[in-house]
């Protein structure tokens, strides 16, 4: 108990000096209490922050593929030094065609073979305007020029939720080959400066060719 007491004094007599050589006005009168919003809102804000995640990448003579999750923003920097950014808001898939099983036309290898044709959706915002773009796969609209958006074409690859694997409707079947279809982020993309040739190299037949008479 005595040491108790002489443990307490001690303790007492040292806060007192030093406080007595802290300058007045150093600490504040009154302490603020803790507000636990304050603490959600930093909690929330630093989540947004590692949500809000920016990818770079630098303009080159070939093209630059890219993979974002919805939140993510890709800052792509010309050659000029500007940067073009895209954020991927959103992104969903359908199917759009579907064969008939009648017609026997079913792919055995594939548990969802009776998908014909199907289309994938996405909203970005580039520059600070939004845009929607749409892909379809198996029609004619496959066949589809890249978007130019600010002097940056804009390839649009795959989107992830059309995989059963992210809820959707499409078995994953190429990895039996060591191929894989589904990105591994939300979607895929692809940019590259408008004004460059999609290879720096000129692209020429395989072999020469002899004119018919």
């Amino acid at each position: 108990m005595k040491s108790n007491t002489n443990r307490r004094q001690f303790l007492q007599t040292a806060g007192a000096a030093a406080g007595a050589a802290i300058p007045p006005g150093f600490w504040p009168a009154t302490p603020r209490a803790v507000n636990p919003s304050d603490a959600d809102r930093k909690t929330t804000a630093a989540s947004s922050a590692k949500k809000a995640r920016v990818l770079e990448r630098k303009s080159k003579a070939t093209l630059t593929p890219i993979g974002l999750n919805h939140g993510e923003t890709l800052r792509f920097v010309l050659r000029d030094g500007r940067p073009w950014e895209m954020t991927l808001l959103a992104t969903s898939a359908e199917v759009i065609r579907r064969h008939s099983a009648r017609r026997g036309r079913l792919d055995p290898n594939h548990e969802s073979g009776d998908i014909a044709a199907y289309a994938f959706d996405c909203d970005v915002r580039i520059n600070g305007t939004a845009h929607h773009l749409r892909r379809e796969v198996a029609t004619q609209a496959s066949f589809y020029e890249p978007w130019e958006v600010d002097g940056v074409r804009l390839w649009f690859d795959a989107v992830s939720c059309a995989f059963k694997e992210d809820g959707g409707f499409m078995a994953e079947k190429d990895w039996r080959g060591g191929l894989l279809c589904k990105p591994f982020h939300k979607a895929r993309f692809a940019v590259h400066e408008a004004d460059l040739p999609i290879c720096p190299e000129p692209m020429l037949p395989w072999y020469p060719t002899t004119p018919v008479a």
